[in-house]
């Protein structure tokens, strides 16, 4: 999958490699190029296009609520559970009626006041029969109003209301009555005598309270609160998040095309690297020569933000039996890589032979040492990189480079390995 924050730098390579690449002739008859020909990015929309992205405003990571981990937070029993408890004001949470004052602020259309009188509850109940059959996901009594409470988060709004209505006539008596559909959509069409309230209305409106009642509550109950609270945000398309990543899928969606030319040009270029190292394979095979013997390819790629490994190289077999492996205590290979950058010989390393997991601290000077001891003339200071590098570059080339040229330059190094090895050639 490509990852379009790290376009950018992978644009910038783009138009270095395109730079560097050689120029086809029309008589040339060179198969190698034929991924580079399909290659039709316009590199500076591209460029663009990453800009406008760059603008646009990033969701925070959102960190996961518990019912979200168990494969909960979608369904109506559960959220209907976590309602009537903390409804229930004679409940252990001892946050009293915290979010029954929350749910009167829009059943009244009021805004919060010091002057509100406590509100207690009779009793909160769950899945109450009607006369005929039906359930009431939630009612609740108190000494001045009866709430009858429809819960929705992704069931169609096609329930007996009629039913529900008459049976809070027959119950609530004298008393008040509330008809509630709490859901996520409004419905377009409301049953009669029914109030819709926003589930994420009710949210904000209980954290709007929830300060008022932290001394005397119990904190294991407001943190179950308030997780559930957070599930609910992850369902609102119209929070400050939801819209962030709404803006987000709608760029994607108007630029598909272009993301999708960025896309097919990076496989293309794989394509093309990839016929490159071999036809050097091919090129050392003629000069007998079979140290560089494995491929590896990978599609899931680690990149590196400087130096984009391209997913495929050809590798040596590890040496771990090797008096200098032995001396220094690791393992190593050598491979010819396909990097953004250009073609590398490396000498990498695999792994530590006395028992410690951890790469060596100054495991680039260990490989330097190796290098030393095969008796390798030359390769990169690597100055800049960091004493625990894990691989020491020998020999580094363009993309404009030709196969021979490569393989005509790295072939003394690769003689050298050879000998100093004993590497059984006929293997």
């Amino acid at each position: 999958m490509f990852n379009l924050t790290q376009a950018e730098n992978l644009l910038e390579n783009f138009k270095r490699i395109n730079s560097a690449l050689p120029v086809k002739d029309k008589q040339t008859t060179d198969d190698n190029q034929e991924s580079l020909e399909k290659i039709t990015l316009d590199i500076n929309q591209a460029q663009q296009l990453i800009k406008d992205f760059k603008k646009l405003e990033k969701p925070p990571e959102r960190k996961k609520a518990f019912l979200e981990i168990i494969g909960l937070s979608h369904l109506e029993a559960v959220s209907s559970k976590a309602l009537a408890f903390f409804f229930d004001t004679d409940e252990v949470h001892q946050l009293k009626d915290l979010c029954l004052q929350a749910l009167y602020d829009y059943i009244l259309d009021r805004a919060k006041s010091e002057n509100e009188l406590a509100i207690s509850t009779q009793s909160v109940e769950r899945e109450v029969s009607t006369d005929d059959g039906s359930r009431i996901d939630i009612v609740i009594d108190t000494y001045d109003d009866l709430i009858i409470i429809e819960n929705k988060l992704f069931h169609t709004v096609n329930n007996p209301f009629e039913s529900y209505v008459n049976y809070g006539k027959l119950r609530r008596g004298e008393r008040n009555g509330h008809y509630i559909i709490l859901g996520i959509h409004k419905p377009e069409t409301l049953p009669e005598h029914f109030k819709f309230i926003s589930h994420f209305d009710l949210a904000d409106a209980i954290r709007n309270r929830l300060g008022d009642y932290l001394m005397d509550a119990d904190q294991h109950y407001v943190t179950l609160l308030v997780d559930y609270l957070h599930a609910l945000d992850d369902f609102n398309p119209n929070s400050r998040i939801g819209k962030m990543e709404q803006a987000i899928v709608n760029f994607f969606g108007e630029n598909h095309s272009l993301l999708t030319d960025v896309y097919y040009a990076k496989q293309h270029f794989i394509n093309y690297a990839e016929q490159q190292i071999q036809k050097m394979k091919s090129q050392l095979d003629l000069e007998k020569s079979t140290l560089l013997n494995y491929d590896e390819y990978s599609e899931d790629v680690e990149e590196d933000p400087d130096n984009y490994w391209l997913g495929y190289n050809t590798n040596s077999q590890v040496f771990n039996s090797h008096t200098i492996a032995i001396q220094q205590e690791m393992g190593f290979y050598f491979s010819l890589g396909c990097y953004t950058r250009g073609i590398f010989l490396t000498l990498v390393y695999y792994g530590n032979l006395n028992n410690k997991r951890k790469t060596p601290e100054n495991c680039l000077n260990k490989l330097r040492e190796i290098a030393d001891g095969l008796g390798i003339a030359e390769y990169s200071n690597m100055d800049d990189y960091a004493d625990d590098a894990e691989y020491l570059i020998l020999k580094q080339f363009k993309w404009n480079e030709s196969a021979e040229s490569v393989v005509n330059q790295i072939l003394p190094t690769i003689k050298q390995i050879e000998t100093a090895l004993n590497f059984d050639k006929e293997a």
